[in-house]
């Protein structure tokens, strides 16, 4: 059985990264409701497409597992998490509507998309620790 290489990400995982994290910019970059509402929309299926990615048979948890079973907490909280965001990502667009036919809870609105954002950010990081942590192992400088 090949040893999975933690050191370099597969060609999928880094093409999806980068497609997620160009749309991100898009909807940060946006500050009208209905503008963020498309760009959130457009998204979604690259969040469940990225997510199904690292989650299936094969992909980077069952892989991150299998060399440290450690990390499992991590893991389950990485999936969990999952779900956090399309839902998140899903409820905005559904806020959008709001916002756009009430100015007043624009800001409040915005202020949604930046926490979502932030958060995203942050659970992508939290990936890309899990990824060192398991390479770190593999490398042999674990216990």
């Amino acid at each position: 059985m090949e040893r999975p290489n933690f050191s370099e990400p597969s060609q999928e995982d880094t093409n999806d990264h980068r497609r997620l994290l160009d749309r991100l910019a898009v909807v940060e970059a946006e500050t009208q409701p209905d503008r963020i509402q498309t760009e959130i929309r457009a998204l979604v299926p690259l969040l469940e497409m990225h997510f199904e990615r690292e989650e299936r048979l094969g992909g980077m948890f069952e892989k991150v597992r299998a060399k440290d079973p450690r990390l499992t907490g991590e893991i389950d909280s990485l999936r969990d998490d999952h779900v956090a965001l399309v839902e998140g990502a899903l409820a905005l667009v559904e806020a959008a509507s709001e916002a756009a036919r009430f100015r007043l809870q624009a800001h409040d609105f915005l202020s949604d998309v930046h926490n979502f954002i932030t958060h995203l950010r942050r659970h992508e990081a939290r990936e890309d620790a899990l990824l060192t942590d398991a390479h770190y192992h593999e490398e042999g400088g674990g216990d």
